[in-house]
């Protein structure tokens, strides 16, 4: 008979025995039975957080999870028991394990789990340290701040049999607080009690099946639970559409799609979005509405999923009131996939009716807007937005190229300008370019392109202003920002240059307001909005909320060295010398030819005497001239 096959992304736990040989080599029928103690040990704690073992051999134990907090959860609480376990046990057979959380596609057949999340998971392991765990940055990112974890960035590390660098993380339990409880699951034995219940259970089920979609209910969110107030204003996030194509390079699509819904709903007046930064943070994992809408202090969610089969698309979406748990509207879209515009029209047109905002006529006219009418071009900016996301330089070209295929499909493809000026201003802040090139130039030209086909578009001004910053035309960037944010008033990445910009102007406490704006607008996933809150902190002389933004900066992308400069110039302020030092030689580990002298020269300050105080600090912090 064939196996039963199953594809899914999951959350996958692995765990090791550390030297494992030596301690069979010292008593074999005695190591066994400790190890297998130990494993099952485990397994039953990740079933009480939520974890379904699939696998419980005699050297190593794997586990399926929903949620990566779950897993973590569930590793801390097993390493602290087993800790307390060994230390009661004789000899030197005391069983320590190592574990790795990843998250990828797995296969399921016949109760065995395989693919390339198993795989990551193992990997991550070998990370770890003895009675350790490491985590995939992927998963950190899905994980809730709030929770008392302690993390330490390892960068991006090469993985066998990954073509791709992989973001890794070490995370322990946060000092003076305690391990989160396991949400309490009902579990049932086979009686004829749970026959019962199951049978009731299946008749609920079929009944709320005939009720109207708007009228399923989940369990509400709590106003008490959020981690922000709610807004005023009704308040949206809409979440990651699932791709259920079962091919992952439609990945890009239903990323597109979600984002043009985010984008367009933010353009909507009285609205409160979250932006696409903090919703993607839940990409590739079961999220309920309620857990959403709690932690981004939101009262509507909307979810989806799309799927595609040759020129074929099917898209589900659901608007759920999170505070009711009521689905306020749901419907199903079967479209071709010249029909997309149209049917990011009918999902965004749909969800501002459920919401009774209120629109004139130019307003509901620019709902139905869209960026270009070629399909073809439309598809190969999508292809360019997925590598220019993966912020390397090789992405950045990649992204570039595909952009310009897009423009000479539709010439006036204001958007596809505009990201490919983008791509050289990106390309002139990483120095990924030759001495005979001059991007920035191009940037100029490019954006003032796109201007001229369609100044209505909010980040057409957005990378004006990110120009200007690095030709030092400050004002000019405030210009374009105040015009980016009136045009889309939920534009977090607006308020967040406009903070920097505020930074370089010597005006840090006005950076600090507008800073915290774009944060509660995108409270997860933005290392560039800690990084200038951080910077606004130090400027002003809080020392204390500058070391712990910037520390955030730095768990969020450790390879970016303005967050290591930064904390090692407020260490020197605080008096932790040695801090600081470790900070310098972080950034000459991930910079080895960098030069204080050279950095201070292209820091795009109005007044470059500002920076002396700065540079006194990095010189004590032990920067190289």
């Amino acid at each position: 008979m064939a196996k039963r096959r199953r594809r899914k992304l999951a959350v996958m736990l692995h765990a090791d025995v550390v030297g494992s040989t030596n301690l069979v080599q010292k008593d074999e029928a005695l190591a066994h039975e400790r190890i297998r103690d130990a494993f099952r040990r485990f397994a039953n704690t990740a079933r009480t957080y939520g974890g379904l073992p699939h696998e419980l051999r005699g050297d190593a134990l794997v586990v399926e999870f929903e949620r990566a907090s779950d897993a973590v959860s569930a590793a801390l609480a097993f390493q602290r028991e087993n800790a307390e376990r060994n230390a009661t046990l004789d000899g030197a057979i005391r069983p320590v394990l190592r574990v790795g959380i990843g998250m990828g596609e797995v296969v399921i057949a016949d109760h065995t789990v395989t693919g390339a999340g198993v795989v990551l998971a193992q990997r991550l392991e070998q990370f770890a340290e003895p009675g350790g765990i490491c985590i995939q940055g992927a998963a950190y990112e899905t994980i809730p701040r709030r929770l008392p974890f302690h993390y330490e960035p390892l960068g991006e590390r090469e993985v066998k049999g990954f073509e791709e660098p992989v973001r890794a993380y070490r995370v322990a339990q946060a000092p003076g607080h305690a391990i989160p409880a396991a949400e309490r699951r009902l579990r049932f034995k086979t009686t004829s009690l749970a026959v019962a219940i199951l049978g009731l259970i299946l008749l609920i089920t079929a009944a709320l099946a005939w009720l109207r979609p708007w009228e399923r209910i989940e369990a509400p969110a709590s106003v008490e639970r959020m981690a922000f107030p709610l807004p005023d204003q009704p308040s949206i996030a809409v979440l990651p559409f699932a791709n259920l194509s079962g091919q992952p390079e439609q990945e890009y699509v239903s990323d597109g799609l979600t984002e043009n819904i985010i984008t367009v709903l933010s353009q909507v007046p009285g609205m409160f979005v979250i932006a696409r930064n903090s919703t993607f943070v839940y990409k590739g994992t079961i999220v309920t509405s309620q857990r959403a809408a709690e932690e981004l202090g939101v009262r509507y969610v909307v979810q989806g999923s799309f799927q595609r089969e040759s020129d074929q698309i099917r898209v589900h979406a659901q608007l759920i009131d999170a505070l009711t748990g009521r689905h306020v509207w749901s419907a199903r879209f079967d479209r071709t996939f010249s029909g997309i515009f149209a049917l990011q029209d009918d999902v965004t047109q749909h969800i501002v009716s459920a919401l009774e905002v209120k629109l004139t006529e130019e307003q509901k006219a620019r709902l139905a807007w869209r960026y270009t009418n070629n399909v073809t071009a439309y598809d190969h900016f999508l292809r360019g937005q997925q590598h220019f996301f993966r912020y390397t330089e090789e992405d950045n070209e990649s992204a570039r190229a595909l952009y310009r295929q897009a423009i000479d499909l539709d010439p006036a493809f204001s958007r596809a300008y505009g990201a490919l000026a983008f791509t050289y201003a990106h390309a002139f802040r990483r120095g990924w370019y030759g001495p005979s090139e001059r991007p920035l130039e191009r940037a100029a030209e490019l954006i003032e392109q796109a201007l001229a086909i369609d100044s209505s578009l909010p980040q057409l001004h957005w990378t004006q202003a990110y120009i200007r910053v690095y030709q030092r035309q400050h004002e000019q960037a405030i210009e374009a920002l105040e015009k980016a944010t009136d045009l889309d008033p939920n534009y977090a990445q607006a308020y967040g240059l406009q903070g920097w910009v505020y930074v370089l102007t010597d005006r840090p406490g006005e950076a600090i307001a507008i800073v915290g704006k774009a944060l509660r607008l995108s409270p997860y996933s933005q290392a560039e909005l800690f990084l200038t809150l951080g910077e606004a902190y130090y400027w002003t002389g809080r020392y204390g909320d500058a070391a712990t933004t910037l520390k955030k900066a730095v768990e969020y992308n450790h390879n970016h060295l303005h967050n290591h400069i930064y904390l090692a110039a407020t260490y020197v302020q605080m008096g932790r010398r040695q801090d600081a030092e470790w900070e310098a030689f972080e950034v000459t580990t991930l910079e080895p030819q960098f030069s204080l002298e050279q950095w201070l020269e292209v820091q795009p300050h109005q007044d470059p005497s500002q920076l002396n105080p700065l540079a006194d600090d990095l010189r004590r912090a032990g920067f190289p001239e």
